[in-house]
């Protein structure tokens, strides 16, 4: 996986997004590929902001509160 790219290249990238530079002149001048200044061109356009908004995705949690305190009674009960 790629590494992100810092918040500087970010905003030298969604500011020049505006100039007339094309999608190769903008990532050498960022040092990235232009595979991320068009993902983050999509970005502005769809979300406004350069990066896109959490999608709240993720592993969720499978050991609950509920769960944690159900084994503590189950082990008091040995004591």
């Amino acid at each position: 996986m790629a590494p992100n790219l810092a918040k500087s290249q970010h905003d030298l990238i969604s500011n020049v997004i505006s100039s007339e530079l094309h999608d190769p002149e903008i990532a050498e001048a960022a040092g990235c590929s232009t595979r991320f200044v068009r993902a983050i061109h999509s970005n502005i356009r769809y979300f406004g902001t350069p990066k896109a908004p959490q999608n709240g995705s993720g592993r969720k949690r499978s050991i609950t509160l509920a769960t944690i305190l159900d084994w503590l009674r189950y082990l008091s009960s040995f004591l």
